[in-house]
């Protein structure tokens, strides 16, 4: 029996062994590729080691597409069920308010009075507080106020029974920063689609058509209404506000070089940039 130096580890081994005994090195099958190197088995384990690194490396790029799509969506459908509670709060007062009417001729005035109708303080409140502001017949006026820390906007019901969300009952959620930076969130979106169409145009938008092609989020925006607001001076002024009913009022303007107003018009002091 004729003993061959294994061409990797270098140990002894038979010339008839398909493998070498001490590596595992495939000693048969090599004749059409040449004389075996000792860097054969190094460049395996390289190959293998890339692949593995390229994979791991896909899946992290994989995962960071799907978080990207999937947290802002959970966020807005958290904040969707945590509004629950507010909404389901007003209902309650607005269906005993009408109980109330039916009885006294009159809105009650407190929770406490409610008593008589039916009400009874909810046991466990995460996120909202629930307020009778104004109980005279023609303007009553119900809301829902967040909770310290819960992320949430104040709601509001009016005597005709709809559900403002982002409003208040003393006036336009202006003491709501969450609304607000909603708000503004949702007019510097507008502004990067309006510069994109100006580039394109060579002029901003000047119709409600031409800002909806522009900005075709203002057509479905659960949240907000974008709008355009005409001026004596032809020039351009994007407008925000609430989508609620009956409308709310508009709480900030963006005139064209990027500059946001509070309320509409674009008039005033600018408060903030549309561009950061």
């Amino acid at each position: 029996m004729t003993m061959v130096k294994c061409p990797d580890c270098g140990a002894q081994v038979s010339s008839t062994a398909a493998v070498c005994g001490e590596c595992g090195f495939p000693l048969r099958g090599r004749e059409d590729l040449g004389p075996p190197t000792r860097f054969d088995r190094a460049a395996q384990r390289n190959w293998l080691s890339f692949g593995a690194a390229s994979a791991g490396i896909v899946g992290v790029v994989v995962l960071g597409v799907l978080a990207a799509i999937a947290i802002p969506r959970f966020a807005a459908a958290a904040r969707q069920a945590k509004e629950g509670e507010g909404a389901t709060l007003l209902k309650q007062v607005y269906a005993l308010e009408n109980a109330y009417w039916e009885k006294h001729g009159a809105y009650a005035p407190t929770l406490d009075a409610l008593k008589g109708v039916g009400w009874k303080e909810p046991e466990k409140l995460r996120y909202y507080t629930v307020e009778i502001t104004s109980w005279e017949a023609a303007a009553l006026c119900l809301q829902a106020l967040p909770r310290p820390g819960s992320g949430v906007r104040p709601i509001r019901m009016r005597s005709a029974g709809y559900l403002e969300p982002g409003a208040r009952c003393d006036a336009y959620g202006g003491d709501s920063t969450t609304v607000k930076d909603d708000a503004l969130r949702a007019l510097r979106e507008a502004y990067r689609g309006i510069a994109a169409w100006w580039q394109e145009h060579q002029r901003p938008p000047e119709t409600e058509a031409e800002l909806r092609e522009a900005y075709p989020a203002t057509a479905h925006d659960p949240g907000f209404l974008v709008g355009l607001t005409p001026l004596s001076n032809g020039g351009m002024c994007v407008h925000v506000a609430p989508r609620t009913q009956p409308p709310s009022a508009v709480v900030y303007s963006l005139d064209i070089g990027g500059n946001v107003y509070a309320g509409d018009g674009c008039a005033g002091t600018p408060v903030a940039r549309a561009y950061r």
